[in-house]
């Protein structure tokens, strides 16, 4: 699955070389029109074919109210990005679900949005044991549902809203007759690893 035509026909936000020096001034009305409308545009692959771009992308969406010149040269980076890296989904054989386990990897960064929340995010794959074949089921970036403290809360909220999302795909599978999906959660958070 890839969305590489889609991508090549994005156009990057007209702004001028003089008003690019700026990067500290805030956006215009029109400017931030035009910067949400590029990111809606650029939050589709990012959500259907891209991970990559997705923790840039939804930083960028965060901080739309108060965006600056440094926002839209940031969009258009991305948007050059998209254009100049294809890339796409393989989706391999993995041949018998019996076989297959449900790796749920997850991440987060205390306080690093500008309103000084927290970012977190998951990637989960379907793999086979044997082959050692996997499939990516879903991904997620966003800013935490809750207010965090620490570096372990927000592991820890960011894990179960990834294992959430594993335990509904392991539950769609588990709905094929003679199928029982096992889920492991993978962090790199060795405090996490010890509390639980």
């Amino acid at each position: 699955i890839s969305q590489n035509k889609y991508s090549d026909n994005l156009k990057e936000i007209d702004i001028s070389e003089g008003r690019c020096s700026q990067k500290n001034e805030l956006t215009t009305l029109e400017e931030r029109k035009a910067l949400r409308s590029a990111l809606g545009k650029i939050l589709w692959p990012a959500t259907q074919s891209r991970p990559d771009i997705l923790f840039e992308t939804t930083q960028l969406i965060g901080r739309i109210r108060e965006a600056s010149i440094s926002d839209i040269v940031n969009a258009n980076k991305l948007i050059r990005r998209l254009k100049n890296s294809h890339y796409s989904l393989t989706f391999p054989n993995l041949d018998n679900l019996q076989n297959c386990s449900i790796y749920c990897y997850t991440d987060s960064s205390l306080n690093n949005n500008t309103d000084g929340s927290t970012h977190g995010g998951y990637i989960i794959f379907l793999k086979n044991e044997m082959s050692k074949n996997a499939a990516v089921l879903a991904w997620h970036s966003g800013k935490l549902k809750r207010i965090v403290r620490s570096t372990l809360s927000a592991e820890l909220i960011s894990c179960i809203e990834g294992v959430d999302a594993a335990f509904l795909c392991s539950t769609l599978l588990n709905e094929l007759p003679g199928h029982m999906v096992p889920i492991f959660a993978v962090t790199d958070n060795a405090s996490l690893i010890e509390a639980v």
